[in-house]
């Protein structure tokens, strides 16, 4: 972080699922101290977390004193309460940046349609039992897909993500993908296949030199869970019915 002056963040992150632990965070913090770095935190799925995880917010003096004072925080009800179309979100923030932020979203946005910004308060105030079993929803579903991207032929990872709705699996060994690049597998998937994904490059910073790059992602392609179990459980069956051979 020498050298930075923002550092953005997103835990549980998109498109791994990767939920920062504790000990990743102190880390965070004492070199964004220590290199005077302001932080902006997306946590946009802080209530999707599985098998034990919990979404640890890097805003906290409690837990990470000092840090309160350097860090905004960006979050919606797109995610939570499946929301995307309303586009209703907010920032959290030291008093100093607010002025920056306001004039900001003045010119930009102006504000979120009146029934939208009743329907955040709705949503807001639902009880703790609605995460919890959002949480459910979502691991029965990662762990369905999981298994039928696997049968496919994708490389899941062993451990499975902890957090946010997404699988970022490698498709190079995928006979009906052999020898495609991520948006040509993407597309292939999508049109051919009729599952939807998003080809992995899309989530780094690469040139057309460097986008089949492995450590670019030019071997991942992201998929989401968000859906019911009943189209899930359609993408499955088209997942199994993927030809052994390119074609």
């Amino acid at each position: 972080l020498r050298g930075a002056r923002v550092f953005l963040f997103n835990t549980p992150h998109n498109p791994t699922g990767k939920v920062f632990t504790m000990a990743e965070m102190q880390v965070i913090a004492h070199l964004c101290i220590k290199h005077d770095v302001l932080v902006v935190t997306d946590e946009i799925y802080e209530h999707i977390c599985f098998d034990g995880a919990r979404h640890i917010p890097l805003a906290s003096d409690y837990l990470f004193p000092g840090m309160g004072e350097r860090t905004c925080v960006v979050n919606a009800v797109s995610k939570t309460f499946k929301a995307t179309g309303w586009r209703v979100g907010w920032v959290v923030s030291p008093k100093a940046f607010t002025p920056a932020i306001r004039a900001t979203h003045d010119q930009l946005v102006l504000q979120a349609p009146t029934p939208l910004q009743l329907g955040a308060v709705a949503c807001l105030t639902l009880p703790p039992t609605y995460f919890q079993k959002l949480a459910a929803q979502y691991a029965e579903r990662r762990s369905r897909l999981a298994s039928a991207l696997k049968a496919a032929g994708f490389n899941v990872p062993k451990k499975l993500p902890k957090g946010a709705y997404y699988l970022f699996v490698g498709y190079r060994q995928v006979p009906a993908l052999r020898g495609l690049k991520p948006k040509e597998a993407a597309m292939a998937m999508t049109a051919k296949h009729k599952v939807a994904c998003v080809p992995g490059d899309n989530f780094y910073l690469a040139s057309d030199a460097t986008r089949e790059d492995p450590l670019l992602g030019g071997n991942y392609l992201r998929f989401a869970f968000v859906r019911s179990l009943d189209v899930i459980d359609q993408a499955v069956a088209r997942l199994e019915a993927l030809p052994c051979s390119p074609n």
